[in-house]
């Protein structure tokens, strides 16, 4: 046997094994790996942050899901997995457990709580914007997180008032960011003053400062009046109608009220 030929051919063989990557994870890359187009098949969903992510794992988007979510308006919860400190440009997906009663606050995996805020603006959330079942999207920008609200359904009670009597109807919105379209229902009694409004605007719908809109169709003592006077106070759950003022100008008898009919305004 040549010894030269044998040491030639075991250096080689050594050679090939230290370049190599055993399957067990003894060894690992000392420079990047071109794949050729190849893929690597049957992973795992990754578990760390420098882990790769499976796309799976991307599609159901469950790294960025809130997980062990508590609270009411100061929210906790963890992402998966875990963060150590908040990055411009975080994306995360929340389903909050309560509807918040006021603005909100979140704080994850055990980091200082940050606001949310609403479309991208520093306006707080108001009560309601954030439902029980609801999956939100929430960005942080470097000092806090803002969510778009998207489309909000649904209805409340509306009260006239400014009559002998109150009668009520169901009024029902459609809140899609900033913008609020209400639709009443047609509501009428025997008037006793020279003012009217609609009470019982949720928190959430009540804009930051007073919206003057026209209204199409009232009826005074009877007869049809055409765009009377409507407005929409800040941080107030009423709106008011007016003839010759913002809500005044009504004959304080016979019947008085206003048809069915929407109207559009901004938060």
């Amino acid at each position: 046997m040549s010894s030269t030929t044998h040491n030639t051919t075991m250096t080689d063989v050594a050679n090939a094994i230290t370049a190599s990557l055993a399957k067990d994870g003894q060894t690992t890359p000392s420079a990047n790996l071109p794949m050729g187009g190849f893929k690597h098949t049957g992973v795992a969903s990754g578990t760390a942050r420098d882990h790769y992510a499976s796309v799976g794992q991307m599609q159901d988007s469950g790294f960025q899901y809130v997980g062990s979510v508590a609270g009411t308006d100061t929210i906790t919860g963890s992402l998966t997995p875990a963060i150590t400190s908040y990055a411009v440009g975080l994306e995360v997906l929340l389903s909050p457990i309560n509807a918040n009663t006021g603005a909100v606050t979140i704080a994850l995996n055990g980091l200082a709580a940050k606001s949310i805020y609403k479309d991208n603006t520093n306006r707080e959330l108001a009560a309601g914007d954030l439902v029980v079942g609801g999956l939100y999207k929430l960005y942080y920008n470097g000092t806090s997180f803002y969510v778009d609200i998207g489309t909000i359904e649904g209805s409340f009670t509306g009260t006239l008032t400014g009559c002998t009597t109150s009668p009520t109807g169901t009024v029902y919105y459609a809140r899609n960011g900033r913008q609020v379209t209400l639709h009443f229902p047609a509501l009428s009694a025997t008037s006793n003053a020279g003012t009217m409004t609609v009470t019982g605007l949720p928190a959430h719908l009540q804009p930051t400062r007073d919206q003057y809109l026209s209204y199409p169709l009232a009826t005074d003592n009877g007869a049809v009046r055409y765009e009377p006077y409507c407005k929409v106070s800040a941080a107030s759950g009423t709106i008011a109608f007016g003839l010759t003022g913002l809500s005044s100008g009504w004959t304080s008898s016979g019947t008085k009220g206003i048809y069915t009919a929407s109207v559009t305004y901004l938060l």
